[in-house]
């Protein structure tokens, strides 16, 4: 009996983990707003990546779908994530505004996981937190006087950057406390997408949350686009990943 909870919950911590890496807020270092490539071509075509979320063997548990589009000075991010498990579902979404400077205007996020629903948003004009359900969050105010991104702008901004051949800093989640994200370069490795073997560079990226770390594995194609080909969270028991398709 207590094998499925056990997977169940490390399904569920998979995709919080992911949620984490593309889907809650991610901060730069104060005052760094730095300049965006405008020529990166995600950031003035658009794009729509779809994810396929596996178990461990490689059978599917779901999809995840990441949607950029340009309106004006705007820039919206789109992510949607669904995976199904035995008598339990779960359906996260998530969405963001920014400036061509990769800088979030806004962003909010839906989560439901079974029976539980949650809801939360961020308006950055105020830089307050407002919580729609106090039992899954509570209220924070944010001083940060420089340029908050949320991971989906933080995304694209990291990808412009690797295009562009430029370091990337380590910064922090904030989720009415902040906490400190190590980004870290892991090699470079062949994977197959698309029936091609694509050249990509390997990065870590490691979070401490209740006390315990989690590291996230995720692969970057080393063309023009820098795509997030693979992201991997490894778990004592379980590895689970998203592949692009």
């Amino acid at each position: 009996m207590k094998w499925p909870f056990v997977i169940r919950c490390s399904a569920y911590r998979f995709l919080s983990s992911l949620g984490w890496l593309l889907a809650i807020v991610l901060i730069s270092v104060p005052g760094d707003a730095q300049t965006t490539d405008q020529t990166f071509r995600p950031l003035t075509q658009g794009e729509k990546l779809t994810f396929l979320l596996s178990w461990p063997g490689g059978n599917a548990l779901g999809e995840a779908s990441l949607d950029a589009s340009t309106a004006g000075d705007e820039i919206h991010f789109q992510v949607r994530a669904e995976a199904s498990l035995p008598s339990y579902a779960l359906r996260d979404s998530f969405s963001s505004v920014a400036n061509r400077e990769l800088c979030s205007v806004s962003f909010h996020q839906q989560l439901r996981e079974g029976k539980n629903v949650g809801e939360n948003s961020i308006d950055y004009a105020n830089l307050a937190s407002e919580p729609k359900n106090a039992a899954r969050s509570t209220s924070a105010t944010k001083t940060n006087t420089g340029c908050a991104r949320d991971p989906m702008s933080f995304l694209y901004y990291f990808r412009s950057k690797l295009a562009a051949g430029q370091a990337i800093e380590s910064g922090f989640i904030d989720l009415n406390n902040q906490v400190a994200v190590s980004i870290r370069a892991a090699g470079n490795e062949n994977l197959s997408y698309r029936g091609q073997q694509r050249p990509t560079q390997k990065f870590l990226v490691t979070y401490s949350s209740s006390g315990e770390d989690t590291r996230i594995e995720v692969w970057f194609s080393e063309d023009a686009e820098r795509l997030p080909l693979r992201v991997r969270v490894p778990f004592p028991l379980a590895v689970f990943t998203a592949e692009l398709q």
